[in-house]
């Protein structure tokens, strides 16, 4: 429940910009997320559970580098500047 607040929270701020509107920053967000889970479980020096293994958590979106995935993601389209 947590880690879904924590994805709403992060969408919910990304979609004010100006440059957001395409679903591949969604993607890249929980892709970072399941990195910085692999992190954490490698991290606590223990064999994971199944569970912990499929289980994001608040603290895996919060461990991610959002402006680093905002660069990465800018949208495609026309440039209503020019």
């Amino acid at each position: 429940k947590d880690a879904k607040v924590a994805l709403e929270e992060i969408i919910k701020d990304a979609s004010g910009s100006r440059d957001f509107g395409n679903a591949r920053f969604v993607r890249k967000v929980i892709e970072a997320a399941g990195m910085a889970q692999s992190d954490r479980l490698l991290l606590k020096n223990t064999n994971p559970t199944v569970k912990e293994m499929c289980e994001l958590t608040a603290e895996d979106f919060k461990n991610i580098n959002l402006d680093q995935l905002r660069k990465s993601c800018k949208t495609i389209g026309f440039n209503s500047s020019k």
